[in-house]
This record gives C-alpha cells, sequence and structure tokens, in this order.
C-alpha cells in the first residue's frame, strides 16, 4: 500500500499540477481480522480383517504288510485393512483494530504530511503555516536577549 500511488489535485491551485501521494499517506490501513471461534471436527474410520483357512486331508494305504500314510495339510491368512476420514474446520474471523504501534506510526505520517503541504485549506490564497522552531538550549536564548 506504501508503493501504490495514486494523483489527487492540489486544492490550493486548481489549475496546479496533480499532487502524487501514497495510500498509506492517505489513512487507508490493510483491515486486520481476529478469530472469534473456531471449530475442528475430525471423523474417522478404520477397518482391519483377518481371514484364516485351515484344511487338511489324511489317507492310509496298507494291509498286512507295509503302511503308507499321506496327509495333506494347508494354511492360509488374508489381512484386509482401510480407512476412511473426513476432517471440517469452522473459522469466524471478526475486524479488528491495527496494532497500536502501525496506529500510532500512520497518525504520525499523516501529521507529518499535512505540516508540509495541507491538502485542505478554507483559503487558496493562504500560504501553509511555517513548522515551530526547535527548541534551543537555555544558555542561547540568553544571550541572543541580551544582544
Amino acid at each position: 500500500m506504501t508503493d501504490q500511488k495514486i494523483l489527487l489535485p492540489d486544492l490550493s491551485n486548481p489549475d496546479g499540477p496533480a499532487k502524487e501521494f501514497s495510500l498509506v499517506s492517505m489513512g487507508f490501513l490493510p483491515a486486520f481480522y481476529a478469530v472469534q471461534e473456531a471449530e475442528i471436527e475430525v471423523k474417522m474410520a478404520i477397518s482391519m480383517t483377518k481371514q484364516t483357512e485351515k484344511s487338511g486331508s489324511a489317507s492310509v494305504k496298507g494291509g498286512w504288510g507295509p503302511v503308507a500314510a499321506q496327509v495333506n495339510a494347508s494354511y492360509s491368512s488374508r489381512y484386509a485393512y482401510s480407512q476412511e476420514g473426513a476432517s471440517r474446520l469452522t473459522i469466524k474471523l471478526a475486524p479488528a483494530d491495527p496494532p497500536v504501534m502501525l496506529q500510532k506510526y500512520m497518525e504520525a505520517v499523516t501529521q507529518a504530511m499535512l505540516t508540509k503541504e495541507p491538502v485542505l485549506s478554507d483559503d487558496p490564497e493562504t500560504e501553509p503555516a511555517p513548522s515551530p522552531a526547535p527548541p534551543q538550549p537555555e544558555g542561547k536564548q540568553n544571550r541572543q536577549r541580551r544582544s
């Protein structure tokens, strides 16, 4: 906002060239907001399944002599996992005052700008008031009075 310049007519000299001002020097401030209320909602669903299968078979062959046995076994296990999630964030904002230091700085900038070149004046013929002289040490004032 300080880099953005606008041209405004000089009210004390309407036929003269326009004056350039930054938005900040004209009193435009950035907006400030404060969080009044915040709500966070989180939903999660997690599921896990385990499936186990076991199977087996056995067979025996033989007679009065040697005996043969056959065993067949199988084992399987399956795992399944799924998840779902959703969230929601709700925030309520409200305008807030600017920081105190920024506000004081802007008032000082505006006052300095108006002291140098008043934008509004009742009489276009009137010269701007001179800025006050800086105070001098007491010793110098006494010497000037004696002279």
